[in-house]
């Protein structure tokens, strides 16, 4: 399955809705909460970061209320579930780095859809 297609773009956008828990905050798990707590949380960018990556920084240091799948064994096996399995000719670090690329992605599409935008 081709990582644009409508099937895979659904599922990862399930999959970070269903990651979502402000619950701790008195918030709602609203795209619009992941952004002002992105904006508010994160650290200022670094010279020459592109927003990609300082989004994926930011995922990495796991943020409480966007719990996302860390582990690179678990990361393969949900990509294997969205119909996206590592081809042979690829490394799991490729796994790895298409993971975190689908959930910017499609981070950025879900806020497209409030009208929002990360930039």
């Amino acid at each position: 399955m081709k990582t644009n297609s409508k099937e895979v773009k659904q599922a990862v956008q399930a999959y970070i809705m269903s990651c979502i828990d402000f619950s701790n905050y008195g918030k709602g798990n609203t795209i619009a909460n992941c952004l002002e707590a992105y904006k508010s949380e994160s650290a200022p960018l670094r010279r020459n970061e592109s927003i990609q990556e300082h989004f994926i920084y930011f995922l990495n240091g796991l943020p409480s209320w966007l719990s996302i799948e860390y582990y690179n064994h678990a990361i393969l096996e949900l990509m294997a579930s969205w119909g996206l399995p590592l081809p042979k000719n690829k490394d799991e670090q490729d796994g790895i780095d298409l993971y975190h690329y689908l959930i910017f992605r499609e981070f950025c599409a879900l806020l497209k859809k409030e009208g929002l935008s990360i930039y």
